[in-house]
């Protein structure tokens, strides 16, 4: 019987290791919130038919058709407001550039659990604007995969100038799970068009989990204070806080670096239930580029580690 329980919790352990972190498309999300959220709410499982028309390419594209006529400037909206609207922000960004590449391993302990990358691939054109294409992906090790293989994709395109969210989309393939989501940010009309049928109304600027992720990379981070962003995911808009707390030097696989130590919290009390700690490690230069990030889970912490890099 012990033997028999043992091996029932194998499984659920890695499901913990593998989806706490959110395997690095939904890091800023996943940590912070309960995983039953997410996995219950949010996860629409995809049809066989829909599985074998994926492809290892991005979406992006072929949906760029069905979405563009839903971003089209307010009727009811006065003269002046898209006026001010469609005069976008301009954000510095010495941080990221196309043809940085980032891989991690994932590790419980010493345990090595799989691999992540972080890419930004090109730029492209939405909306008349230019964004990048910004891919991560991660995959369970094959030890891993023979009780709960992990191939998961996420992209995001991210205005060039402003850095903010045009459109997300994740793909997620989780032992039976096989869902995808899509996210079309009209920040014209401030609102959101998710799984191309649902709209939501959202603060102008607002981002997705992957592109917040690389907004932080380019803001001032000063100790002791923070950073504060407005995410959309699964259907809500919620308050993201990053807490910069220290300095301090560590060594990955990739090598020794100098850090600030970050921390991506809720806002606001009750709007979701906060069931993990998520600490990242940037350096401390002008690219801010991620070398270590630390969830906590029941017991230990998942680390997902930088192992190699390549810059622009």
């Amino acid at each position: 019987m012990a033997k028999s329980k043992s091996n029932s919790a194998i499984p659920e352990l890695i499901k913990s290791i593998l989806l706490s972190l959110g395997l690095l498309g939904g890091i800023l999300l996943h940590a912070q919130i309960d995983s039953t959220l997410i996995v219950t709410d949010s996860l629409s499982v995809v049809e066989p038919a829909v599985q074998d028309s994926l492809s290892s390419d991005s979406l992006i594209t072929a949906m760029a058709d069905s979405l563009s006529e839903l971003v089209v400037p307010d009727s009811t909206m006065s003269d002046s407001a898209q006026t001010e609207i469609l005069s976008f922000r301009t954000v510095h960004n010495s941080a990221f550039a196309v043809g940085e590449y980032l891989e991690f391993d994932i590790a419980y302990g010493v345990i090595k659990a799989g691999t992540a990358t972080m890419a930004v691939l090109d730029t492209l054109t939405w909306e008349h604007r230019p964004v990048y294409l910004i891919r991560t992906t991660a995959s369970s090790n094959s030890f891993f995969s023979s009780l709960y293989k992990v191939r998961d994709r996420v992209e995001s395109l991210m205005d060039v100038d402003g850095l903010f969210s045009w459109k997300f989309e994740k793909h997620l393939r989780e032992g039976r799970y096989k869902a995808d989501r899509y996210e079309a940010f009209d920040q014209i009309n401030q609102r959101v068009i998710y799984q191309q049928k649902d709209t939501i109304s959202a603060p102008l600027y607002v981002q997705d989990i992957l592109a917040s992720f690389y907004f932080v990379r380019t803001q001032p981070l000063e100790i002791g204070k923070s950073i504060d962003i407005d995410n959309f995911a699964d259907g809500k808009v919620y308050p993201l806080r990053v807490l910069v707390h220290r300095k301090e030097q560590i060594k990955v696989p990739a090598g020794k670096f100098d850090c600030i130590v970050v921390e991506p919290v809720l806002r606001e009390e009750g709007l979701f239930k906060q069931t993990g700690k998520l600490t990242i490690w940037l350096t401390d230069d002008d690219r801010r580029m991620p070398v270590l990030m630390k969830s906590k889970i029941l017991v230990g912490s998942i680390d997902v580690r930088l192992k190699s890099y390549e810059l622009p």
